[in-house]
């Protein structure tokens, strides 16, 4: 009976310290690795940036490439001043992501895009291509409607 007294701390401690030493390289490869190189950091600063304006509700965002394409709602107050918000988001961003490409709009239907690629990337691993692509698609809609 004393052994088991023994052997089961120093089993616990063997659990522990195995599982600490796991590798993290499925972790990795979605934050981006030469598999994945969009990294969504730039995207997740641009989101926070929009979520303090007081104009901004709901922002989405998709970096790639030293690019980043943001979005948000606009409250219903300040509808009237859409053009005088956008100047300022876009202020606010290139101090935030100096080094990036911005590309930023209000319409509902870059929303709308941005929200589906937001998503997608977040659950899925996505090639670097389609994600391009898509990007591709919601620059061609803001300078329609831009």
């Amino acid at each position: 009976m004393s052994t088991w007294k023994t052997l089961v701390p120093f089993f616990i401690i063997f659990l522990i310290v195995a599982g600490c030493n796991t590798d993290d390289t499925g972790a990795a490869q979605k934050k981006g690795t030469p598999d994945n190189p969009c990294q969504q950091d730039e995207a997740v600063e641009a989101k926070v940036v929009l979520n303090q304006m007081d104009a901004f509700i709901e922002p989405r965002a998709v970096s790639c490439d030293e690019e980043v394409f943001a979005t948000a709602k606009v409250k219903q107050m300040n509808r009237l001043k859409i053009p005088e918000h956008t100047k300022e988001a876009l202020v606010e961003l290139d101090e935030k992501l100096p080094h990036s490409e911005l590309h930023f709009s209000t319409d509902q239907k870059v929303w709308q895009l941005l929200d589906d690629l937001e998503t997608d990337t977040g659950s899925e691993e996505m090639q670097k291509s389609e994600i391009r692509t898509r990007l591709l698609e919601v620059e061609d809609h803001i300078r329609v409607k831009g």
